[in-house]
């Protein structure tokens, strides 16, 4: 009986990070794919003002990473720590971002301020929900094997919610006249992460089938040369390789209210959601650094092909292609960090689980800024179909894809090396 107890709490505890990586998945995947079309269509600031508002903003918002997983790896009980607080700042993240989708002040100095300020609250408020969630990748499994079943289900399960926000997307952008639609839309994801946030911190009020180390671990513990490959491979993935999905929501004439560019986000998620189990299939039979050759070659082939005048039904199977290749990819920068999280806790006794995905997620924020200048620059050539958008966003993607492959051809390298 004993053992099924375990075996239902360990069950509940997977099922229920699934469900706070959707709902957390909800919310960041509206904002980060609908706030340039936001800015851009109901605001009504020129593209370089909107990427440079991305820019700052994302750019100040990585940094709270690092002291957020450093107050929970301080923590008697940092499992019990996370558990909390994604659930308050969660909940909190989503309440600022119906702020920054909401009515603005009158005046364009006005709005921009306002917009800065609602947007670096929203992004500070996320930062804490983010990391304390991530941390949990490595702190519910139950040994090594389950590291890389959970990294799996965040990636599915995080899918799952760019493709429920794919759909608010899809709704916003049919609606070109209505300046509260995005935020009337962004007030559906309240209920998904409060749910899942709170069900989650029940976990801290009992057993939890993590096995915890006793001791915590300094920055300066950290396995900076296993982690570099991983975290170096997120700059070129989400800085180059996935700044096409940006362009997305722009595409054609938004103004007009036309399903296409609202139907390339959805096929483009829809991607996202093969792209893990296509890895994890391929992972069983072949090398893993071939498999992240071949995605980035095929990421970085559909994400150019995008950007050529293709008839829509084309356009519709590139997007879906450009998702499954670039989520497969991620899964393998997920897995990774995940796995040398958990194998030095084992190996040392070291708590490194914040830490470690905190750095992971703020190379991801400043890999976004990147993403976000390269929008500002060339959203308006890209909209008027100029050639010389074309050939930049081909030899960022292919640099993206030669990056990505390089930096994770080392890391698993590395890992032989180590196993060995």
């Amino acid at each position: 009986m004993k053992f099924a107890r375990s075996s239902s709490a360990e069950g509940r505890s997977f099922a229920l990070f699934g469900l706070g990586q959707c709902a957390r998945s909800i919310l960041w995947s509206t904002v980060d794919l609908l706030i340039g079309y936001h800015f851009i269509e109901r605001t009504g600031l020129s593209g370089k003002m909107a990427g440079a508002i991305l820019f700052a903003t994302v750019l100040i918002s990585a940094f709270p990473d690092m002291f957020i997983a450093q107050w929970l790896a301080g923590r008697r009980d940092p499992q019990r720590a996370a558990l909390k607080a994604q659930a308050w700042f969660g909940l909190l993240a989503a309440l600022l971002a119906l702020l920054l989708f909401g009515p603005k002040p009158e005046g364009t100095v006005a709005a921009i301020v306002y917009i800065c300020v609602t947007s670096v609250l929203f992004r500070f408020a996320y930062a804490a929900y983010d990391v304390s969630q991530n941390a949990l990748i490595s702190l519910l499994p139950a040994d090594g094997s389950d590291v890389a079943r959970y990294t799996t289900n965040k990636t599915v399960m995080a899918s799952v919610g760019r493709l429920i926000a794919s759909l608010l997307i899809f709704a916003a952008l049919l609606s070109p006249s209505d300046a509260l639609a995005d935020m009337k839309l962004l007030a559906i994801t309240i209920l998904p992460i409060a749910a899942s946030g709170f069900g989650l911190a029940r976990l801290a009020r009992g057993p939890v089938p993590a096995r915890m180390s006793m001791e915590t671990a300094s920055w300066r513990a950290l396995p900076y040369r296993r982690l570099m490959p991983p975290i170096i491979a997120t700059f070129f993935h989400y800085g180059m390789l996935g700044a096409a999905s940006r362009f997305l929501a722009l595409h054609g004439d938004p103004a007009a209210g036309s399903g296409l560019a609202g139907s390339l986000v959805i096929s483009m998620v829809t991607g996202t959601i093969i792209g893990p189990f296509l890895e994890q299939r391929l992972a069983a039979s072949v090398d893993k650094s071939m498999i992240v050759g071949s995605l980035g070659a095929v990421a970085a082939i559909s994400g150019i092909a995008l950007a050529l005048p293709f008839a829509g039904a084309a356009l519709l199977v590139l997007a879906m292609i450009y998702g499954t290749a670039t989520s497969g990819m991620a899964n393998l920068i997920w897995e990774r960090v995940g796995t040398i999280a958990h194998d030095h806790r084992i190996r040392t006794g070291g708590q490194i689980d914040a830490p470690a995905f905190a750095l992971l997620t703020t190379s991801l924020k400043l890999a976004i800024a990147l993403s976000t200048l390269i929008f500002g620059l060339l959203i308006e050539p890209y909209r008027q179909g100029m050639p010389m958008a074309a050939w930049a966003m081909g030899a960022i993607l292919l640099l993206g894809a030669v990056g990505t492959w390089g930096a994770l051809r080392h890391s698993h390298g590395q890992r032989a090396c180590i196993l060995t």
